[in-house]
């Protein structure tokens, strides 16, 4: 299997090899990566100078400038354009999230963990399903601290954390299930608004429906 990646990002699970000639590569503008019996992930920035590269389990060998090196699991490596890839280094571990509810009941959703000093930021994504194939959140905060403002309907959802490191590459994930029940919603106030002072002796409450 070959695939092209200008941009974007990828991640996968590639086969061992059954036989001679099969294998798994990536190419992009800044290096080629081969794969055999791995799961990994793959990032091209947008304007096509950086590739990183992250190795959960099996091994990537990444080339670039007539220079190879193999990044076993559980580390990361960084190539840029026209230098060769830089040395593996180990992957932020797992974000330490012992206190996540397995239940929410209010919006906007809201998680926090402990902070990495050694992370720069954090990744979290929802999902639908514990495999991740339908992803219904994904963001970048600064802070150890992510806010879902417009979940979907209520049902069992799929957390996914992970620190990144100071040159962009992403850490081990942290997974972690839990029970969306806040329907139905809040209505919205409308009239009077908040804080407004009411000189007349009557008033008029007006607010939106809420969806069951």
């Amino acid at each position: 299997t070959e695939l092209n990646l200008d941009s974007g990002r990828v991640e996968a699970d590639a086969s061992k090899q059954t036989f001679p000639g099969t294998g798994f590569k990536v190419t992009t503008p800044v290096a080629v990566a081969g794969l055999r019996g791995t799961s990994f992930r793959l990032n091209m920035a947008e304007d096509g100078k950086t590739l990183r590269n992250e190795v959960l389990e099996g091994g990537v060998a990444i080339g670039a400038q007539g220079q190879d090196v193999v990044v076993g699991s559980g580390q990361g490596t960084l190539a840029e354009a026209g230098k060769p890839p830089q040395a593996p280094r180990p992957l932020l571990p797992a974000p330490e999230a012992g206190g996540l509810p397995d239940r929410v009941a209010e919006v906007p959703v809201r998680f926090a963990w402990r902070a990495d000093p050694n992370a720069e930021a954090w990744r979290a994504q929802i999902a639908r399903d514990p495999e991740f194939r339908e992803v219904v959140f994904d963001n970048v905060y600064w802070q150890p601290v992510a806010s879902w403002r417009e979940p979907g309907a209520d049902g069992r959802y799929y957390l996914r954390l992970r620190a990144i490191d100071g040159v962009g590459l992403e850490g081990l994930s942290r997974d972690h299930a839990f029970e969306l029940d806040a329907q139905p919603l809040p209505p919205q106030a409308r009239e009077p608004e908040d804080g407004q002072r009411l000189a007349s002796g009557a008033a008029s409450l007006v607010w939106d429906p809420s969806e069951a």
